[in-house]
């Protein structure tokens, strides 16, 4: 109880990681992206469907990515998208697991999620 008590006092602020560990990607994926990272956070959910599109669970994501690479250039870019710090907060995870997991798909981890 303590935990959660803990918890509550730091969301809005910091942010909370009770749930992290759901959402982080397997250690094979969970390293740092070779490119360049372009991070942005959405105003909120409403934005967050648009630039998850077409993702059907856009709305309700937490963060989406994109892997791109232009033909001219040398290195790879990371489009990462997260969802506001309160509807993180909502589901107990830090923007850093969000920013975590949406950098593994970048380097290939599948959206199914494979463990």
């Amino acid at each position: 109880m303590a935990g959660l008590i803990n918890c509550a006092l730091l969301v809005g602020q910091l942010g909370c990681g009770l749930n992290d560990h759901y959402i982080l990607p397997p250690k094979e994926y969970d390293r740092p992206f070779p490119g360049t990272i372009i991070e942005n956070t959405v105003i909120d959910q409403e934005q967050m469907a648009i630039v998850c599109a077409p993702n059907p669970k856009a709305a309700v994501a937490m963060g989406c990515s994109r892997h791109y690479r232009h033909p001219s250039e040398e290195r790879d870019r990371c489009y990462i998208y997260i969802a506001p710090d309160n509807y993180l907060n909502k589901y107990h995870v830090t923007v850093d697991a969000v920013r975590r997991h949406e950098i593994a798909h970048c380097l290939g981890w599948p959206q199914s999620h494979p463990r």
